[in-house]
């Protein structure tokens, strides 16, 4: 058995049914969604916990 004829049969033994270009679409809008979804929870969780840490802070009391 040569070379081309081995990689020839593992080809066959491992094939993807072609999807359609909507499908394609699809998959690709799902994940900018997620990525976007995942950014935005990465970059507005230290700006939270920022603004309640300054909430915690007693304030200097007017009557003082």
């Amino acid at each position: 058995m040569s070379v081309t004829e081995r990689r020839s049969y593992k080809r066959s033994s491992f094939q993807v049914p072609a999807l359609s270009e909507n499908v394609l679409l699809a998959i690709i809008a799902l994940a900018f969604l997620i990525f976007h979804i995942a950014v935005g929870v990465v970059l507005i969780k230290p700006s939270g916990g920022a603004a309640a840490t300054t909430q915690d802070e007693p304030k200097p009391s007017p009557y003082d």
